[in-house]
């Protein structure tokens, strides 16, 4: 198999180092175009979907549009519109305006230091994994520039010695800003995170890692060391999907991305889902798809 083929992951090493980046640590990058001087005739678009790998990444559209793929669903960015791509998800830029002015950031999970399972970002997580954007007003939208451009502004100097601890706490105070930017339905609640709600957060973070090689809801609920049907009540109870269909999501999301966006053969995206022969992944993908394996990618 040709690594061409392969569907790519991104992580840090793969973000441009140029004069208007700033990376730290290993673990945050940020780039934008803000400066009119920097507008280059919009950004790169990218031919292959990649995968993104232990970051997450938020994009602000400040001027022009562009068109994202985010988890194969196509988006329009706008002015004021705000993408968050999570860890596992598969990310495509694909066009853009001349005049698409945006910020991007990339963050490490544990960089900031706010619990991923602390009670607003748990409500925040559960949000965009159904809708990955918020719009943000106008003044909102200044606010977070900038939040970004003193932080940025800081990281630019060669001489400071306390990048990693001052770009933690800039984080820190975005995140919590953005908390004001959801509907107010996606944080009810949020002064108290359950137990479900770990459980929650616990069985993603399992499936992301693992949906390629296991689809079956034991192996995550022994993970999590509780049983099978009270793992599956949990993840319906809190997402209004069983734990079954949260794996198939993942499982046929990567299938669709493998057989056409990397052009993957048939038998090719059967051996790296880990399926025993042709003939049973045929048979998942079409009760998932209405198509086999064979006419999605034609079609």
């Amino acid at each position: 198999m040709e690594e061409d083929n392969v569907l790519r992951r991104l992580d840090f090493s793969h973000l441009p180092c140029d004069g208007n980046s700033v990376q730290v640590d290993g673990r945050l990058f940020i780039s934008d175009n803000i400066d009119p001087v920097e507008l280059s005739g919009g950004v790169p678009t990218m031919d292959f979907p990649v995968q993104i790998n232990d970051m997450t990444i938020v994009c602000l559209c400040l001027a022009g549009e562009a068109t994202v793929a985010v988890n194969l669903n196509e988006y329009r960015m706008v002015n004021g519109m705000m993408m968050f791509i999570l860890p596992g998800n598969i990310f495509q830029i694909k066009s853009s305006s001349s005049d698409f002015s945006f910020l991007f950031m990339a963050v490490a999970v544990d960089f900031i230091g706010v619990p991923v399972n602390a009670p607003f970002t748990m409500k925040i997580i559960k949000h965009i994994l159904a809708t990955p954007y918020c719009c943000l007003a106008p003044n909102e939208a200044e606010e977070f520039v900038a939040i970004y451009k003193m932080m940025k502004h800081k990281l630019m100097q060669s001489d400071f010695r306390y990048k990693k601890e001052v770009a933690a706490n800039y984080m820190s105070v975005m995140l919590y800003n953005s908390y004001l930017y959801f509907p107010e339905e996606s944080k009810a609640g949020a002064d108290a995170v359950s137990r479900q709600d770990d459980i929650f957060n616990k069985f993603i973070r399992a499936v992301e890692k693992n949906y390629m090689r296991e689809r079956n809801v034991k192996y995550y609920a022994d993970i999590l060391c509780i049983s099978p049907k009270y793992l599956s009540t949990v993840i319906h109870r809190v997402s209004g999907k069983y734990a079954t269909e949260w794996i198939d999501n993942y499982v046929i999301l990567e299938s669709k991305a493998l057989l056409r966006g990397c052009g993957m053969s048939v038998k090719e995206v059967c051996h790296k889902l880990n399926f025993p022969n042709q003939s049973f992944f045929a048979k998942y993908f079409k009760h998932h798809t209405g198509l086999t394996p064979r006419e999605y990618k034609n079609s």
